[in-house]
């Protein structure tokens, strides 16, 4: 029997005569369908929330996510830039633009997952979002899964109940 690197691979004889829509079928039964890519989302959008949005956008959609806390938003502007929206659960910061740069989100709370483990809710974040692979690694002290994005953004989630996007620090090199 040939060895096959990668997906699955059907070998056919050329005396068997397969109609265009057999192999169609066949082709999503064993290969599936990609959804983001192997490359994930260009935009990652989590509670209506991105990185980019305009800071306004955001304190919107923080609004609604905080109504189930009796916290008042604090909006923090400073012009040294590194301003911010902080709530109970969502933190958003922001240049002088006024365009979102990263988002910090305790996803227990926002998520409403209760006591789910942490690998679970994040194969179940993957799956939603299309995010095609995560690698360990530790931030902050905490365990933590890991997505570089060559669209310039990094999803971390941690055991520690924080999941947060930010500009990319690892920028895959383009070679064309």
């Amino acid at each position: 029997m040939d060895n096959y690197t990668g997906a699955t691979a059907i070998k056919i004889k050329k005396s068997v005569s397969i109609s265009i829509l057999s192999l169609l079928i066949l082709t999503i039964c064993f290969f599936g369908v990609s959804y983001g890519g192997d490359d994930g989302p260009k935009v990652l959008k989590v509670k209506g929330l991105y990185m980019g949005m305009s800071k306004d956008d955001a304190l919107k959609i923080m609004e609604s996510i905080n109504k189930s806390t009796d916290t008042k938003l604090d909006v923090q502007d400073y012009e040294s830039g590194n301003s911010g929206i902080i709530g109970t659960f969502v933190q958003v910061y922001y240049g002088k633009q006024g365009k979102i740069t990263s988002i910090f989100i305790a996803w227990p709370q926002v998520f409403e997952v209760g006591s789910m483990d942490f690998k679970t809710f994040t194969r179940q974040f993957m799956d939603a979002y299309s995010i095609p692979t995560m690698e360990g690694g530790v931030r902050h002290n905490s365990s933590c899964y890991i997505f570089n994005s060559p669209h310039g953004y990094e999803l971390v989630i941690c055991e520690n109940g924080m999941l947060n996007i930010l500009k990319s620090k690892n920028k895959k090199p383009k070679f064309d």
